[in-house]
């Protein structure tokens, strides 16, 4: 009996017309949960799950009916980080309807106002502003995600086997790590970031480096990336308390646990923050996988491309369900798992937002911007994606956008 527990989800964007964060998940695409779900599991969803996002109406305990449809038998969503401190309505004194469980716990505790007012001030700042959360440890959002997922594992009935799905919201700006993590990091130096470079870059790029860290300081810069330590060893603590919980119910060898994150962030490189661009540090997340049945690949590193579309035919095939009749955008990575990587798993990734298209193998990464332009980078010789070679690789850029062009 397995139980699979996974930190966050998705479909190639075009397959579900899902292109920004704008856009809702179609009701009538599959999803993993609806067939886990099929199967007998109980389906947990905690915390930001993204998939009716401009509605900003979670309910006041997280379990809107929308998330039964998509499979869930108990969800429970929450705001993201910066929906928490917005209302439904922009008139903030006509009952001041609230979006979700996180934002009744803060007015329960008669912190609301003040956190609400803390953000939107923070919003009219630049993206390399700092400054330690105005809340307690036990009080910030993902203690609150975190600490539902460890009541469900706690909770949930040993007759059935479960899935859950733990979306936390950090590492994530506003940066505000709380002061402890924030201390802990006082003397520490940090990896320089790549270079802001406008040659070949898109004018829209340049534009926003220029809004981006025109002002910034060396300082300035380094304290961002000492609140982001902090706030992913925060993160890093729930994800020991979670494993911890499992553990308390003896279920560590009966439980898969994938970890994995729906962006990275650009933190400075090449003069830019927050996600929106095929940089990668923008697109290239951590993909950690601890399952017990896999002993000879235990403490590896895997190098060959994959995607999160993978992690949905691999969570079924884990859980023991077939995937044959069902067409799929992604492609299992279990034989990865259990050793077999003499074969190629892909021969691309794809990526894409809203009219920004990226296909990378394992050499050559091409970003397509329609009108604004096309950018080349040899990935292997060029880590940084400082020179553009698009005029230079001609033949691999027509070959590229050939593949580029079917899929999308």
């Amino acid at each position: 009996m397995y139980r699979v527990e996974q930190h966050d989800e998705w479909t190639l964007p075009t397959s579900g017309n899902v292109l920004t964060n704008d856009h809702h998940y179609p009701l009538e695409q599959r999803t993993y949960m609806q067939e886990l779900r099929k199967a007998g599991y109980q389906v947990a969803g905690i915390g930001k799950l993204e998939l009716h996002k401009s509605e900003l109406d979670y309910g006041e305990k997280g379990n809107a009916p929308i998330n039964y449809h998509f499979g869930y038998t108990d969800p429970f969503e929450t705001e993201g980080k910066m929906s928490s401190a917005k209302f439904r309505t922009s008139d903030h004194n006509s009952g001041k309807p609230l979006t979700g469980p996180y934002q009744h716990y803060l007015q329960g505790k008669g912190l609301l106002q003040k956190y609400v007012n803390h953000y939107q001030q923070r919003e009219q700042q630049p993206p390399w502003n700092v400054a330690c959360s105005i809340l307690e440890e036990e009080d910030r959002i993902d203690a609150f995600i975190g600490r539902k997922a460890c009541s469900f594992i706690q909770e949930a009935t040993n007759e059935k086997p479960w899935f859950c799905s733990v979306n936390f919201v950090s590492p994530h700006d506003p940066w505000d790590a709380s002061k402890r993590f924030y201390d802990a990091y006082q003397d520490n130096d940090f990896p320089p970031s790549i270079r802001k470079n406008a040659e070949g870059k898109p004018s829209w790029i340049v534009d926003r480096q220029k809004a981006h860290s025109s002002n910034m300081t060396a300082m300035d810069l380094k304290e961002v990336k000492r609140h982001y330590a902090a706030m992913i060893t925060q993160l890093d603590e729930w994800v020991g308390k979670i494993t911890n919980c499992i553990n308390e119910q003896e279920l560590e060898r009966d439980t898969i646990i994938i970890f994995a994150s729906d962006h990275g962030e650009m933190l400075g490189d090449h003069g830019l923050f927050r996600k929106n661009v095929m940089y990668e540090s923008a697109i290239r997340v951590p993909l950690i996988i601890v399952d017990p049945t896999a002993s000879s690949t235990k403490g590896t590193i895997n190098q060959q491309l994959v995607e999160l579309v993978d992690l949905f035919p691999t969570i079924l095939e884990m859980a023991g369900i077939p995937t044959d009749d069902m067409d799929l955008d992604g492609k299992s990575i279990t034989s990865l798992l259990k050793g077999n990587d003499g074969m190629q798993h892909k021969p691309f990734q794809y990526g894409q937002w809203d009219d920004m298209k990226m296909i990378r193998n394992q050499q050559f990464k091409l970003i397509d911007y329609g009108q604004h332009g096309l950018e080349l980078y040899d990935i292997y010789n060029d880590q940084e994606e400082q020179v553009n070679l698009v005029d230079e690789q001609q033949e691999v850029v027509r070959s590229l956008k050939h593949v580029l062009d079917k899929l999308s």
